[in-house]
């Protein structure tokens, strides 16, 4: 065994790689682009959509960026979700009972209010 390594390491050693190239033809090469970087997803607020579908009175929190999302519809989750969250949230810092950001999903019906009731119903403070 120690024999058929040896013959290999001396072969390879002798022939080298099958590939080569001269000077020449590397200089006559263009040089290769550099990789291009990853494209960051845009936080953009993207247009609130119509929920007149979606059923109503529903409740949900989703964790994102360091902030807790009160959410009413199931499409705005998904928005979220996807860093792409609408125009109708409104923030509020040091909200959450340990001093966390919350935001919460708005309408002109009244919806922030119920869902900053929920969320205190949820989350008491201390």
């Amino acid at each position: 065994m120690k024999r058929a390594a040896l013959s290999f390491t001396v072969v390879t050693l002798f022939v080298g790689c099958s590939h080569t190239e001269t000077a020449e033809a590397s200089k006559a090469r263009p040089p290769a682009a550099p990789a291009a970087a990853p494209e960051a997803t845009p936080k953009v607020a993207v247009k609130a959509p119509s929920h007149a579908s979606e059923p109503q009175g529903l409740y949900f929190e989703q964790n994102r960026d360091g902030k807790t999302y009160v959410l009413a519809y199931v499409t705005t989750v998904t928005l979220v979700r996807d860093g792409k969250p609408p125009a109708n949230l409104h923030e509020k810092a040091n909200f959450g009972p340990n001093g966390e950001t919350v935001v919460f999903e708005t309408d002109d019906a009244g919806l922030e209010k119920r869902l900053i009731g929920e969320y205190q119903k949820q989350h008491p403070k201390s």
